[in-house]
């Protein structure tokens, strides 16, 4: 069994409630939130490290889709502590490695790549897992990754502090370059 919420299409009063409720409780994720209220896009929060979403159903989902990995809680492990990183990141045709605290302007990137390449994780880790992650995903053939890192520090940094740090975002191109926004 897949311990997995997917939302996209109609959604029942008790997705709706959930939604709301997730939306309250991580405010910075209300525009990735917003967009699955609306119909927009679809998404699935990976909730346990050993979950892994099913190919069959992630190939029957018509709209945009984002897949969030949160790898950032106390037991940040990179990729190799997630079972679905492998076919989570061979699946989308752009990754975010989420490193920073997060804003709501990070989650309105994330469903504007997923209206555009349609196929779209975004893995919320600490800094210390970001280049791992960037790494598989390099590995398993993304072409197009987004990184958002904490502005000289580290995330988390457990005392509030990352939360009057600004970002930095940077790009990476399938020829190596590297680029800041």
């Amino acid at each position: 069994m897949t311990m997995t919420f997917v939302w996209s299409g109609r959604l029942n009063q008790g997705r709706r409630a959930t939604l709301a409720a997730m939306k309250a409780d991580r405010t910075f994720q209300a525009p990735l939130v917003d967009a699955v209220l609306a119909g927009e896009i679809a998404a699935m929060w990976l909730l346990f490290r050993s979950a892994v979403p099913s190919r069959t159903r992630l190939r029957q989902v018509t709209q945009p889709v984002v897949i969030l990995i949160g790898d950032d809680d106390l037991k940040t492990t990179g990729s190799s502590g997630w079972s679905a990183a492998d076919t989570v990141l061979r699946w989308a045709e752009a990754v975010i490695v989420h490193a920073a605290r997060g804003e709501a302007a990070h989650y309105v990137q994330a469903v504007e790549l997923a209206r555009t390449y349609r196929r779209v994780a975004l893995v919320e880790t600490a800094s210390l897992a970001a280049d791992d992650w960037i790494d598989a995903a390099r590995a398993a053939g993304v072409e197009r990754i987004m990184h958002i890192a904490p502005r000289g520090g580290v995330h988390p940094l457990g005392d509030g502090a990352h939360a009057r740090r600004g970002e930095r975002t940077l790009i990476f191109t399938p020829d190596g370059g590297v680029h800041e926004l």
